[in-house]
């Protein structure tokens, strides 16, 4: 059925001028949207109003509902949305409205995990759409994002993954003074040879039960088994590791380790003790093992510990430092540090530059959320190649009826 649509919208206008001389202008914005609906519906429905001798199928008018509040120029409004007995119909216009406040939604979100404002946003949506959007708003907006956001908590995860990477991110998040609040990034390297982002963590301290916590959600989302877990120097960790992964083992990270002895050591020895520890990590040589490495690090201990006694204190648990080395020689260069973790935490904290600070811990939260399921979806969906050739060596090692393979070339 053909529908003049503006001579409705002239007669809906007229009217309202007619009867209402001191209209506003949200109430034409009003009177026009109803009419539009109604001229909508009365060409869906193939009759006018009270002329149902031309119906040809049984549905029908039902009635209004009330729409969602709609900004006009000085107020919200709603306005009466007609029915039909059948359900069926489904207004073009709002469709039209939904899908313009989506892209502005989706906007918004984009902007904000690249770290802009909510004043910030609140002017590029004006400049862009010539609407005025509060900064309450905006929050509103964002914090939709946390339906998607415990979903992705929440996802199932593989049973069994190569290896776990966990590191932290310090993020500067203001309460009496602004200070730095700690979150946990976890990665795990799959079978596939992709990376899945497995979570984001808060503990209020590091402690066996925090850690345990975090561990037993990983459990509870699927994750059975893992041949290493590669971490910074946390306190407790590895007892809540023992606990949940028993045959798991720890790898301390390398590269935090030889910070650490940089910052404990005068300026002056610093270049020679970190050749010193090189010579004990041996990264050049596919023969290198635990046992000489662990006697190389006795010795390292011995002679720098009587300069420095901090040196001798930082390595109690020393085979953590050295599991590394119970794998393929071409792939320990990937297992003895949490440099992957480091790259994306870097990719978060270029986004976080551009604030200062965070209001409150949960904004932080939300923000390296939205950034990781972001990265996650981009470049961590692709295999890493350089570990084929080492594939069918950690399927067999994640076998329990075998032994692992300790030394392969």
């Amino acid at each position: 059925m053909q529908v003049d649509y503006t001579a409705i919208l002239e007669k809906s206008v007229w009217d309202l001028l007619q009867y209402k001389k001191n209209g506003t202008m949200d109430e034409v914005l009003k009177t026009v949207m109803e009419a539009l609906l109604k001229a909508e519906q009365k060409g869906f429905l193939g009759y006018h109003e009270r002329e149902r001798k031309n119906k040809t199928h049984d549905n029908k008018r039902n009635g209004y509902r009330d729409s969602e509040l709609f900004k006009g120029v000085s107020k919200h409004f709603r306005v009466k949305i007609p029915r039909d007995r059948l359900g069926l119909f489904k207004p073009l216009v709002l469709e039209l409205m939904k899908e313009e406040n989506e892209k502005m939604n989706d906007l918004i979100f984009k902007l904000y995990v690249k770290g802009l404002t909510t004043k910030d946003i609140s002017e590029v949506i004006e400049q862009i759409y010539g609407k005025s959007i509060s900064t309450s708003q905006i929050s509103i907006i964002t914090n939709n994002f946390q339906k998607e956001m415990n979903a992705w908590l929440n996802k199932p995860l593989e049973e069994e993954y190569y290896a776990i990477y966990i590191d932290v991110l310090r993020i500067p998040v203001r309460r009496d003074t602004v200070s730095k609040e700690a979150f946990y990034i976890v990665l795990g390297l799959r079978k596939d040879l992709r990376r899945d982002i497995i979570g984001v963590y808060t503990l209020p301290e590091e402690t066996k039960e925090g850690w345990s916590e975090v561990l037993k959600n990983i459990k509870v989302r699927g994750v059975r088994n893992s041949l290493l877990f590669i971490i910074d120097e946390f306190s407790e960790i590895e007892w809540a590791i023992i606990e949940h992964f028993p045959d798991t083992k720890i790898q301390r990270c390398i590269v935090h380790k030889k910070r650490n002895i940089a910052a404990k050591v005068r300026f002056k020895d610093r270049k020679i003790i970190l050749q010193e520890f090189d010579y004990v990590l041996n990264m050049d040589d596919p023969y290198h093992n635990q046992k000489e490495a662990i006697k190389k690090l006795d010795l390292f201990i011995d002679k720098w510990s009587k300069i420095y006694p901090s040196v001798g204190r930082m390595f109690v648990r020393k085979t953590e430092y050295f599991n590394y080395l119970l794998f393929p020689f071409g792939m320990r260069r990937m297992i003895y540090t949490n440099n992957w973790i480091e790259s994306l935490n870097n990719n978060i904290k270029r986004t976080i530059k551009i604030r200062n600070s965070f209001p409150n811990p949960k904004s932080a939260l939300k923000l390296v959320m939205f950034k990781c399921i972001e990265i996650e979806q981009h470049y961590n969906k692709y295999p890493i190649t350089s570990l084929l050739p080492f594939k069918d060596v950690l399927d067999n090692m994640l076998n329990k009826d075998k032994k692992p393979m300790l030394q392969t070339h």
